[in-house]
């Protein structure tokens, strides 16, 4: 029993570390999901044959977003179109969200004209998740958790 009581809180530590880290891995296959999902939507030809609104790919993405378990989920308002940079250290104010919700960010990035040949338009589509663990020596270790994923697609208009 004395060997069990020392033993016991060091290995439902271990037990519940392991249980956040794998959370963080969840929050990163969705986040890269959402991502790559944007860019789809983003690149494709929409009904009037110039691609969908960011709007509309917002919205088709919140829906999935819901699917997955994400309850705040926005395209953050003022911090223009530019995608978050790699890494995640150096995110502007504006991009970092609170924790446990995810930002979307989408940006075209223009075709090079006088490339030639000519160079295709792309969307680049990106999630911004906060992650904190639980588990309360993690969290301190750790902090909170910025996990970034970046999509780009040539367009199709």
């Amino acid at each position: 029993m004395v060997e069990f009581s020392l033993l016991a809180p060091v290995f439902f530590l271990l037990l519940v570390g392991v249980l956040d880290l794998g959370r963080a891995g969840f929050y990163f296959v969705v986040g890269s999901d959402l991502a790559r999902q944007g860019a789809r939507y983003a690149s494709a030809w929409g009904n009037n044959g110039s691609g969908y609104t960011d709007p509309t790919v917002a919205g088709m993405i919140q829906q999935q977003a819901n699917a997955a378990g994400i309850a705040t989920f926005d395209i953050p308002a003022g911090c223009g179109t530019t995608t978050p940079p790699q890494p995640p250290a150096a995110l502007s104010v504006c991009q970092t969200p609170t924790i446990g919700e995810m930002h979307f960010f989408i940006e075209t990035v223009a075709a090079c004209g006088a490339c030639a040949p000519p160079t295709p338009r792309y969307k680049k589509v990106s999630t911004v998740y906060a992650f904190r663990p639980v588990t309360p020596m993690l969290s301190n270790l750790t902090g909170t958790i910025y996990i970034v994923a970046t999509a780009a697609m040539n367009t199709e208009y």
